[in-house]
């Protein structure tokens, strides 16, 4: 059993690797130290690899090869948080939020959706947050929809998270703030076939989905 573990961590190793090729000197040198945190490589990364889109591990502890990242601003899309670049993402997350931004606004969600994390460009854990979106296949979709304009840089860092949570209560939605939208937009978000991609809003999630009939 041992040897079996061990065989698998060189050869997740070996993927995470191959995920990192063409980082500068100073990473390489970094990544060979057994003492720096993974979290301060990965953190370190600007761009994605040049190589064919690949998630390595897990949700909560991989990486990613051949990310794209989705523009700050589409048609039914902004991006949040542009300094944190964590816009990255595999191909097939980045092609299924521009769908789901589209389905929002059909469900009357305003002019779309406002994306938080995806992922760093090669993946990996993130300096500060989450400890997963290692892989590219889950988003933070906020619980807030897109205004009509463009919201402008600095907003973008500023502007505050709201929660759909009664901080009162343990897990439970507020019903002053929860509407019958809300319940149809995580259910849209559920409905694609597209396997390993999440919709994710953190903190209220769970209670959100026992919560879709309100």
């Amino acid at each position: 059993m041992a040897g079996t573990k061990a065989a698998y961590f060189r050869q997740m190793a070996s993927m995470a690797l191959i995920a990192l090729t063409g980082l500068s000197l100073v990473v390489g040198e970094a990544a060979s130290a057994d003492d720096t945190p993974a979290k301060q490589i990965f953190g370190k990364v600007q761009l994605p690899s040049n190589s064919a889109p690949s998630p390595i591990g897990f949700y909560a502890k991989g990486c990613m090869a051949g990310a794209v990242a989705i523009p700050t601003d589409g048609p039914t899309w902004q991006a949040m948080r542009l300094s944190w670049n964590r816009r990255w993402g595999n191909p097939a997350m980045i092609q299924l939020l521009e769908k789901f931004s589209q389905d929002a606004v059909q469900l009357g969600w305003g002019s779309g959706i406002l994306i938080g994390d995806i992922s760093q460009p090669r993946g990996g854990p993130m300096l500060t947050g989450h400890a997963s979106h290692q892989v590219g296949l889950d988003a933070d979709i906020w619980f807030q929809p897109k205004p009509a304009q463009s919201l402008s840089v600095q907003t973008r860092e500023d502007m505050p998270f709201i929660s759909m949570l009664d901080k009162s209560k343990f897990l439970t939605v507020n019903p002053a703030r929860w509407t019958s939208t809300h319940a149809k937009l995580v259910m849209q978000a559920a409905s694609y076939p597209a396997g390993g991609a999440r919709f994710r809003q953190s903190g209220d999630q769970e209670e959100a989905m026992r919560n879709m009939d309100r």
